[in-house]
């Protein structure tokens, strides 16, 4: 009831991604196994590694969340002590609903993403400045993403 669904919006998120080995793969695009561990329960798969890393964002995952444009003008006040000026929008949503950091984006329109399904960073339409959790809702402010 905090939040309530008519006044939520369709948006996504995606993660941060730390930097993942790039596997060496076969002919039909499975990676190639070097070794089974069965001591392990469940056994511990081990693959060939091709030695690079990529780094990027996650796959895109839709969620439903109160967006608010912030208000703008001469008056300078703050927000958890930080300026009217420093973000564009707020989303509020449930609490502990969302997994989203200080290194997330956001969309307020479907996502582009790669050939993989890994989100591409500069079609982002935020990326979240200040998560601020209260008593039953969290509420993330967001800034512009430079095109």
């Amino acid at each position: 009831m905090r939040t309530l669904n008519k006044n939520t919006t369709q948006m996504w998120y995606a993660l941060h991604r730390d930097s993942e080995p790039i596997y060496k793969l076969d002919e039909y695009g499975n990676k190639i196994v070097v070794y089974t561990d069965e001591t392990t329960d469940p056994p511990t798969v081990y693959y060939e590694k091709l030695g690079t890393t990529e780094e990027g964002y996650g796959k895109p995952v839709e969620f439903f969340g109160n967006l608010a444009f912030s208000a703008s003008g001469e008056a300078e006040t703050t927000e958890f002590g930080v300026s009217l000026t420093e973000y564009e929008a707020n989303v509020t949503v449930s609490k502990n609903l969302l997994p989203i950091d200080e290194t997330s984006l956001i969309w307020t329109h479907q996502p582009l993403v790669d050939e993989e399904g890994y989100a591409i960073e500069s079609d982002a339409d935020f990326t979240v400045l200040k998560i601020r959790p209260s008593l039953n809702v969290d509420k993330y402010l967001l800034t512009k993403v430079q095109k």
